[in-house]
């Protein structure tokens, strides 16, 4: 675990950019937290674990690549990174936390993979630029305020699934069908 943090990181403040090395795969909690100038993220070829917390509220964050052997998002993970435009969850995902994706307001694309069955509480909560998801035939839980504030214009629910959180798609205002 090489990167491990605190609440606020100031001796990263002015990082832009970092490329994560091959030789790590646990990006710890709070490892990158408040780092407001990071704007890119590469790397993480061999990546299996974000921690809890580790890129909250990393506001200037637009470009990030999820690895494709990654196993585990921790909670808040990606919280607040309000510039983030797009994400791709990669197949391999087995553990996805709560509150991901939580007010990144400029989150407008998302790919979800074919056999996810749970949206976790807050997931995308607040992502305004959110207009459309596609949700996987697989998926049989949506959790409470998964999408609460998102700016989903509509919504496919597949036939699969059997619970929906409370508060799940509340102050969807822009939400159609």
């Amino acid at each position: 675990n090489l990167f491990w943090g605190y609440s606020y990181n100031s001796w990263f403040d002015g990082l832009e950019e970092i490329d994560i090395p091959e030789t790590v795969t646990t990006i710890g909690e709070y490892a990158f937290n408040n780092c407001k100038n990071l704007t890119t993220v590469t790397g993480m070829k061999n990546v299996t674990k974000i921690g809890d917390n580790a890129f909250y509220n990393c506001s200037n964050l637009v470009n990030i690549n999820l690895p494709e052997n990654l196993a585990e998002i921790g909670s808040y993970a990606f919280r607040g990174c309000s510039q983030l435009k797009s994400i791709s969850i990669p197949d391999t995902l087995k553990r996805l936390g709560t509150d991901i994706f939580s007010g990144c307001t400029g989150l407008a694309t998302v790919e979800i993979p074919d056999d996810f069955i749970n949206i976790p509480s807050d997931t995308f909560m607040n992502c305004s630029s959110l207009k459309e998801i596609k949700l996987p035939a697989s998926l049989k839980t949506i959790n409470s305020n998964a999408f609460n504030g998102s700016g989903l214009t509509e919504i496919i629910i597949p036939d699969g699934v059997t619970s929906i959180g409370s508060n799940a798609f509340q102050n969807c205002t822009s939400l159609a069908s």
